[in-house]
Formats: structure tokens, sequence, C-alpha cells
């Protein structure tokens, strides 16, 4: 399920780093739009909370999302497709 998520998170223009586990980061950059955009994810019903300097590189904040064993391949779609509409607010992804 990480790779399915993976996946279709770069088919979608995000930058998931060189991520190969569970744990899928969506690089943002500037930490305004990490913000933002995790706000609209935990709105949105999704645990998603920015990671920003000194945890990760200056410019490199990003969201971090845990794929688990419980999930279903509905549950990764659903989540797809509630990042990719918060990053579109954000102007990530057009």
């Amino acid at each position: 399920l990480s790779e399915r998520f993976r996946t279709k998170l770069k088919q979608l223009g995000f930058d998931t780093g060189g991520s190969e586990t569970p744990i899928v980061p969506v690089i943002v950059g500037p930490n305004d739009q990490a913000v933002a955009m995790s706000e609209l994810l935990q709105e949105a019903g999704l645990a998603a909370i920015a990671i920003r300097p000194p945890t990760v590189p200056e410019g490199t904040a990003r969201i971090r999302f845990s794929v688990t064993a419980a999930m279903t391949a509905e549950d990764v779609d659903m989540a797809v497709d509630r990042i990719a509409w918060a990053g579109g607010q954000i102007g990530l992804i057009s």
C-alpha cells in the first residue's frame, strides 16, 4: 500500500523524496506552505503534521504520512484525493 500511495502522489506531481518505507513524506518547501497544507488536511480529516526545521533542513518543510497495514486501497485513494486537493489549494500542484 505504501508503494501505491507514493506512486499516486508522484503521478500528481508531489515530491516524496527518496522514501521507500511506509513513512511517506510530501516535501512542501516553505514552512508557511507546509503549515497551511497541514491545517487543510487536518480539517479534511487526515492526520497531517508539518515537519519543519530544525527537524528537517531549511527549505524542505514537509508532511509525513504513515501507511499502515490497517489501511485499505480505498483509504489510500481517499488520502491521495485529499492531499491533491490541499496541494492545489496552496499552489503546490496544479
